[in-house]
């Protein structure tokens, strides 16, 4: 099937399919870059975490053309472990915290910690791939609801015999407010030579990955599948801040299929 890359900030208005939001910038990229850059001293180290650099980047994840700066951590995994997210509010022409919140299997909200929530977006396939130079989003349109829908994975470990994962998915609900929904998850157990994992979906039981994430797929089964790709910058290499953070929104992507 044909891929239309388009640049992300002009999707929203590109897609017949798709409901107008409730709500659209008529801002200028570069004026919402200007008040990002200017509220820096918010998000750039948006937490007490003692590493040396941060990770930036500019998304619009609802694509209602208000841009979100991203800033995360990591403490040398290689996943980040810490992250913020700040959106531009057109209203006070500042930026807003995009609160975050578990949805449960009935549809309602329930308290969360954000710090909590899982912060490495990931791919509903077992060949995901990790980078530091994109950050990835692949995930489904819901046209009914207005909603671009990702994957984030939180992976956990109890004891040397005893880890797993939870799959989330996850969609903007208003401009500020992320809402993530348990979709899946796994349990290994057992020492290395003679271990053994369980994946679930609900009460659901399945004997592979592959037949695992297969089951999640499905459940977006007829909406419109994208990626998103949004550039990383690392705090280490940033030269104008201003200049960078502009080059990051205009270098990101939507990919839908037609």
């Amino acid at each position: 099937m044909k891929k239309k890359i388009i640049p992300a900030l002009l999707a929203a208005s590109l897609l017949a399919a798709a409901p107008t939001a409730a709500v659209h910038a008529e801002t200028d990229v570069e004026t919402q870059i200007q008040v990002i850059t200017d509220m820096a001293f918010i998000w750039e180290n948006a937490d007490d975490m003692p590493v040396p650099e941060s990770y930036y980047c500019i998304s619009d994840i609802d694509q209602d053309g208000n841009l979100e700066v991203r800033s995360f951590k990591t403490t040398g995994s290689g996943v980040y472990t810490s992250l913020k997210i700040y959106g531009y509010n057109p209203q006070i022409n500042h930026i807003t915290e995009v609160a975050r919140s578990l949805q449960d299997g009935e549809g309602a909200a329930t308290s969360f910690p954000a710090e909590d929530l899982p912060d490495s977006v990931m791919n509903l396939s077992a060949e995901d791939t990790f980078s530091k130079e994109n950050r990835t989003f692949k995930g489904y349109y819901d046209a009914e609801n207005n909603n671009y829908i990702y994957f984030a994975c939180n992976t956990w470990r109890g004891d040397i015999e005893s880890s797993g994962r939870q799959v989330y998915s996850v969609h903007m609900e208003g401009m500020y407010h992320l809402r993530y929904e348990l979709i899946g998850e796994s349990e290994t157990t057992g020492a290395p030579d003679s271990e053994v994992t369980v994946w679930k979906i609900g009460d659901t039981t399945y004997d592979s990955e592959e037949a695992w994430y297969a089951a999640m797929n499905e459940r977006y089964a007829g909406m419109a599948a994208f990626t998103y790709t949004a550039p990383i910058l690392c705090s280490a290499d940033v030269t104008d801040l201003y200049t960078d953070l502009l080059d990051l929104a205009q270098r990101s992507t939507l990919s839908m299929d037609e």
